[in-house]
């Protein structure tokens, strides 16, 4: 049974590289593509936590990987160029795997696991999620002509969910951080807003609030965990203004 749980991370990330394949042959076959990528994901994360259904194990690691699977379906949908499909998904599935994997090492393989590993990977994970969510919220409102202004409050959610999932993953309970949770995700909500009024694309408007996200995640999770430092905070600013101006210069001004 253990062989059968290692091998789940990349069977589970090939299969679903596979209907995603599909998918681009089959445009129509949206929500059969979406019901099952999401429903091998949690079959997946069921068997990983050693097939009980109501294991503390399987609902505290299922939603970073449920929400980056309908995110990435979500954001999916806005992408139309042949060759940015087939990146999107190989790169989609390589972060997924990892993350699957790293699960399995946590609970099966505690002396292979490197330390901070799964905290590490749920953080990128629960990054390019929120990235996605908030692109295809800009996609919708772009390509529909739904006000803006509607999709404030869903962002907001989402981040503070999110943000919440990142919490756990550091072993910080959301009773401790729930003022910052809240904080993060109106933060975020506000940001998205704002920037909704600049004449860029809804990537390049994505990519701001999630390095806006990305800072306030880090500078309150180093502040609950008492880590905060100058430095540290000098090198997230470092990272986010690098990543902004080279995602700057690469976008597509309307």
């Amino acid at each position: 049974m253990l062989l059968i749980k290692k091998i789940i991370p990349f069977a589970t990330a090939a299969f679903i590289g596979l209907i995603f394949e599909i998918w681009i042959l089959a445009p129509k076959l949206t929500y059969e593509i979406t019901a099952a990528a999401v429903l091998v994901t949690f079959i997946a994360l069921y068997v990983l936590a050693g097939q009980k259904l109501f294991s503390v194990t399987l609902w505290n690691n299922l939603p970073t990987p449920l929400a980056f699977i309908i995110s990435m379906c979500s954001f999916f949908l806005l992408i139309d160029h042949p060759v940015v499909q087939h990146i999107y998904i190989a790169g989609s599935i390589i972060l997924y795997g990892l993350a699957l994997n790293n699960i399995f090492a946590f609970l099966y393989h505690t002396e292979k696991y490197q330390p901070y590993a799964l905290e590490n990977i749920y953080g990128y994970l629960n990054l390019v999620s929120v990235f996605l969510f908030i692109g295809t919220f800009y996609g919708i409102s772009l390509l529909f002509g739904v006000p803006f202004v509607y999709c404030i409050i869903p962002i907001g959610i989402l981040a503070s969910f999110i943000f919440a999932r990142t919490l756990w993953s550091y072993k910080i309970p959301w009773r401790v951080g729930r003022l910052h949770i809240f904080v993060v995700g109106l933060l975020t909500a506000e940001t998205a807003f704002a920037v909704s009024q600049l004449p860029t694309s809804y990537v390049f408007n994505a990519f701001i609030v999630s390095i806006v996200y990305y800072l306030a995640v880090n500078i309150s999770k180093d502040q609950l965990r008492d880590t905060v430092s100058f430095k540290r905070v000098r090198l997230y600013f470092i990272v986010g203004g690098i990543a902004l101006a080279l995602a700057a210069v690469t976008t597509k001004w309307i």
